[in-house]
């Protein structure tokens, strides 16, 4: 019985089809109902489109590491196809470079725990815990780190050491809001370097200023204007200025209407642009942008 209540016609609400006397295969509706308690209603909820990232008998990014420029509601419907083709038996694992700190430092570790309460919980004792190689295709956003901690770069460094080491993909997100540069709580130079030198890019989104990703604001140097100090000379006598006439006098400035002062600060808190390079554009793979309205119907397999 599917979600609307109805039986379903190959198999009667039995979960299997019958082969021959000697047993049979799993129903189609079963197989449904499987993948999408493997997928989770996030990804679920995301458009159906046919992403370049998986084609049958084709490319397959699931195989390499890669580095996705994206803001995370138009990278669910390429995760949604991918992850629906590969199956509910192939196992994945979406982290935040948050949870990979807070790994690191113990706070979910056996002991950390309440007495009453660790034999119930989920425990993570180190890293490997959570990134090992028993996840076939390891899935990290950045941006999500509220405060600076100089171990970050590299906690985000030893992740991905240890998924080389086992020989898995690592697919790294990276919002259009939040990059991945000097003043972004996971970089620094030497895991920036090590990405660049191992991960494919992939741009999926660009910069749009009235698109929110849910990431935490990143600690990116602002150039400020030095101010211009006049030299005076105070040995030179000052001279009282002679009345100016009202009509030479500038007229007032007009005042900021809040609309030209959310684009001014919009225009302000513009990040950096990011400084890897793209390897591949979805637009030039013969895919749609998408827009931040998301109303744009493309056609795909459904689950």
């Amino acid at each position: 019985m599917n979600e609307n209540g109805e039986v379903c016609k190959f198999c009667g609400g039995r979960g299997t089809v019958s082969v021959d006397d000697m047993g049979g295969n799993e129903c189609v509706c079963a197989y449904a109902r499987r993948l999408k308690m493997h997928l989770g209603p996030e990804i679920l909820s995301a458009e159906n489109i046919r992403s370049p990232f998986f084609v049958p008998d084709g490319d397959d990014f699931t195989m390499n590491n890669v580095f996705f420029k994206s803001y995370w509601r138009d990278f669910l419907p390429h995760l949604k196809w991918v992850l629906g083709c590969k199956g509910p038996m192939f196992r994945f694992r979406i982290l935040t470079d948050e949870k990979l700190r807070t790994v690191y430092v113990g706070s979910e570790s056996y002991t950390s725990r309440p007495r009453s309460k660790r034999d119930d919980m989920d425990t993570n004792n180190s890293l490997n815990d959570i990134v090992g190689g028993d996840i076939s295709l390891l899935i990290i956003r950045l941006g999500f780190l509220g405060y600076k901690n100089i171990a970050m770069p590299g906690i985000l460094k030893e992740a991905l050491m240890l998924r080389e080491v086992a020989l898995k993909p690592t697919w790294i997100v990276e919002s259009p809001n939040a990059p991945l540069v000097p003043g972004h709580f996971a970089y620094s130079d030497e895991v920036f370097e090590y990405i660049l030198e191992r991960f494919k890019s992939v741009k999926v989104s660009d910069f749009d200023a009235a698109r929110e990703d849910g990431v935490a604001p990143q600690r990116y140097s602002k150039k400020a204007k030095p101010e211009v100090v006049e030299d005076v000379d105070f040995s030179t006598p000052q001279v009282e200025p002679e009345e100016i006439p009202a009509e030479a006098l500038p007229e007032p400035e007009q005042q900021e209407t809040p609309l030209e002062r959310h684009i001014r600060e919009k225009k302000r808190s513009t990040p950096p642009p990011s400084r890897m390079h793209t390897d591949v554009d979805v637009e030039s793979m013969g895919l749609p942008s998408f827009s931040s309205s998301g109303n744009g119907k493309r056609k795909g397999r459904k689950f």
